[in-house]
């Protein structure tokens, strides 16, 4: 069934259709309300719209209309639905409950008057271009809830949660963050920053993607610092984490790809998985200490297939003191190192330990990773296999005794 309207009116009977269309109106006319449960495939409110109780949807939302007012009801986007913001700044009062993919490219802001805006796992929420900011206006708690995946995207600043002393407002974020392009404002910073403690959640930024905790013009407030890693963080290319910047203890992941540059302020102390993609650098300011549960992955490359002006492994700089211990493992790409090259992975020439597990790949044919440890640090290197040196001296013997004979 369809249902068409447009124009105020009250619909008070419990309506399960295949699409809903609620058109647009002048603005002095009352909203368009229903007051009982929507059950429907597809729904478009081009007008105000009010619902007094819960609304599902289950393959299509398009919101164009200012106002959608909830009245303590709540939105739900079932899994497979998609949902699409369109329109100028709009507010609403419902809390909305995404199952599905919330495509957001409003010119304007989004002004959230409700307790809860929830990314479900498996659930995709994304910003683009030019929607500003997401934000809350009433003054009790508020919560976007992000257990899916929430995506940024686009160039350009969204100050997408609004925090100020009237606004008591959070990004609670235990499922994935990826800012792909442009800054990202978290004002207040997530619920996840504990003190100085990133305590959960993953938070992966792509180049040309930046993390604050705080905007330019706040005067107020200093960027946040983050001492230690409990979480996910991801750093790619030329990304920004200020906040992130502090780190001085790794008990969760960090990876660093896509030839990312991160220098620490002082000492390091890692007991969690760190991650060094090819041509990525970790440079430490002070002393590197790996724990015993470390595990430290560094991504290597033949030197002839890398990216020009890549570097063939990621590498590990330390200025001060270096203490090795935990798990060192080794990931190739297609491309397997030839024999004889050889990659620098930690760079310091104060080294004591060693690590107590090598998880090195397999190499195709007579070759094999060995690590050493040398005044200049930690060196992998691919060598023969065990008798294959003696076996290529045997050859070359036989190869100049045939050309001998030949010339006889």
């Amino acid at each position: 069934m369809r249902f068409n309207h447009s124009g105020a009116h009250v619909v008070a009977e419990h309506l399960v259709a295949s699409e809903i269309l609620v058109a647009a109106h002048a603005p002095s006319l009352l909203a368009t309300r229903f007051t009982t449960p929507i059950d429907t495939q597809r729904l478009t409110l081009l007008g105000t719209t009010r619902f007094d109780d819960d609304v599902r949807v289950h393959d299509q939302f398009t919101w164009t209309s200012q106002s959608l007012l909830g009245g303590g009801s709540s939105m739900t986007i079932e899994e497979g639905a998609t949902a699409h913001f369109a329109s100028g700044s709009q507010s609403t009062t419902f809390r909305f409950i995404n199952h599905g993919s919330v495509l957001w490219d409003a010119t304007g802001a989004l002004q959230m008057n409700t307790p809860l805006f929830h990314n479900a796992p498996n659930a995709v929420f994304e910003i683009l271009p030019p929607s500003q900011s997401l934000y809350y206006h009433t003054s009790s708690v508020h919560e976007l809830r992000n257990e899916g995946l929430l995506i940024k995207s686009g160039t350009g600043d969204h100050n997408f949660i609004y925090f100020s002393p009237q606004h008591y407002t959070y990004l609670n974020n235990t499922g994935t963050l990826e800012v792909r392009d442009g800054r990202l404002f978290l004002e207040g910073g997530p619920t996840q920053l504990q003190g100085s403690t990133l305590a959960g959640g993953t938070w992966d930024v792509w180049s040309g993607g930046e993390i604050r905790f705080t905007s330019d013009d706040d005067k107020e407030r200093s960027e946040p610092a983050i001492i230690t890693n409990d979480a996910s963080v991801i750093l790619r290319g030329d990304a920004a984490f200020l906040a992130f910047d502090s780190l001085a203890h790794n008990r969760g992941s960090f990876a660093l790809l896509e030839s990312h540059a991160f220098t620490t302020m002082g000492d390091l102390l890692h007991e969690g998985a760190l991650v060094l993609g090819r041509g990525s650098s970790l440079d430490i300011s002070g002393d590197l200490d790996l724990g015993d549960d470390a595990l430290t992955t560094f991504h290597v490359a033949r030197h002839a297939f890398r990216s020009e002006g890549d570097a063939a492994s990621g590498t590990i700089v330390v200025s001060g003191a270096a203490t090795l211990d935990g798990a060192l493992r080794v990931e190739v790409g297609a491309m397997a190192p030839l024999l004889g090259e050889s990659f620098l992975l930690i760079a310091s020439d104060d080294i004591t330990g060693e690590f107590g597990t090598l998880g090195l790949p397999d190499l195709p044919g007579p070759r094999f990773f060995t690590v050493e440890y040398g005044p200049e640090g930690v060196t992998l290197r691919v060598i023969p296999a065990p008798g294959m040196g003696a076996l290529a001296m045997f050859g070359a013997v036989l190869l100049r005794r045939g050309r001998r004979a030949a010339a006889a």
